[in-house]
């Protein structure tokens, strides 16, 4: 069956665009590890939007932020509603994935891929984060917390695939921040040798400036929705990611949304809401000493006067 496919492809040949192929990769692999630990998570990810989608009038075209391999994806309810379809991730490697999922299509039906980094900063980011070791090659752990501190989101791009009718962010807002503070952390550690604590952390006034800058990126993605065309936007993302062991009653819970959790879209309304559990790496299975549970919510937001 002949195939209309729109190939858009914006290619991501910065340096940096390992990370998003390592961290694909990773969460690929554990998915195979885990697989029926994540089957309810999958299904209530799907369901959340499969009702979204069925809530909405006629649509012709959707686009997904962070669609990687499209495992939690409503791929049939993506199918069955719209002719027009654009798949947005930063790793080049899940395009073959997303051929397949092409391949399934009608001929009545487009499908464009862009893999593009869709925080539109982390390219000038990490360029004036290289600028800044460059300058201080000897440990300032000062001027790093300045540095960090004074950084600004690029304005946002225009991109035609964010004027659909519908936006499914999925599973990337909480994830966002991960990459810019891997960046962070590998190059103290690669100029200064400087590296947090036992917990991960940073002394506090560094921690501070470094959660600033993680927490611009994700209001930045929540005002790229925001100033969207869309009539419907649903977002997916962490909440908290919770660490427990089998032997002991008390669970660390660290935040994965560095904003407000009660999100909210410039001229929209919130019209559903949910949240569930993702057991995305239990005990002995990943790790020996340790498991995580994700806090996930969903949301579904259209515009005033909508359904």
């Amino acid at each position: 069956m002949s195939q209309l496919l729109r190939y858009s492809i914006a290619r991501f040949l910065h340096p940096t665009r390992s990370d998003f192929i390592n961290m694909g990769l990773g969460i690929e692999a554990r998915r195979k590890r885990c697989g029926k630990y994540w089957q309810s998570h999958l299904e209530c990810s799907k369901l959340f939007q499969r009702e979204s989608f069925l809530r909405q009038p006629a649509l012709e075209e959707v686009t997904v932020l962070g669609a990687v391999e499209l495992n939690d994806l409503d791929s049939e309810g993506v199918r069955a509603r719209f002719s027009r379809i654009n798949l947005c991730d930063a790793n080049p490697l899940v395009n073959r994935k997303w051929i397949k999922f092409a391949r399934s299509l009608s001929s009545r039906q487009a499908v464009t891929f862009c893999n593009e980094d869709l925080t539109y900063s982390l390219d000038s980011w990490s360029e004036a984060l290289r600028g800044f070791f460059v300058e201080y090659p000897e440990e300032n752990v000062e001027a790093l917390a300045c540095f960090l501190g004074s950084l600004r989101c690029s304005p946002k791009a225009a991109r035609p695939w964010m004027d659909a009718d519908v936006i499914v962010s999925l599973n990337l807002l909480g994830q966002i921040p991960l990459y810019w503070r891997d960046r962070v952390q590998q190059a103290a550690l690669e100029y200064w040798d400087y590296d947090t604590d036992e917990n991960g952390l940073y002394p506090l006034y560094l921690q501070e400036a470094l959660h600033l800058s993680l927490s611009k990126l994700q209001s930045q993605h929540i005002e790229l929705l925001a100033s969207s065309g869309a009539s419907c936007i649903v977002i997916i993302s962490d909440v908290n990611y919770m660490y427990y062991t089998k032997v002991h009653s008390h669970w660390q819970t660290e935040p994965a949304l560095l904003i407000s959790k009660n999100l909210s879209l410039k001229n929209r309304h919130l019209a559903d809401q949910s949240s569930w559990y993702w057991h995305i790496a239990p005990q002995d299975i990943e790790q020996p000493g340790y498991g995580i549970i994700h806090e996930v919510g969903a949301w579904r937001f259209e515009n005033r006067g909508g359904n």
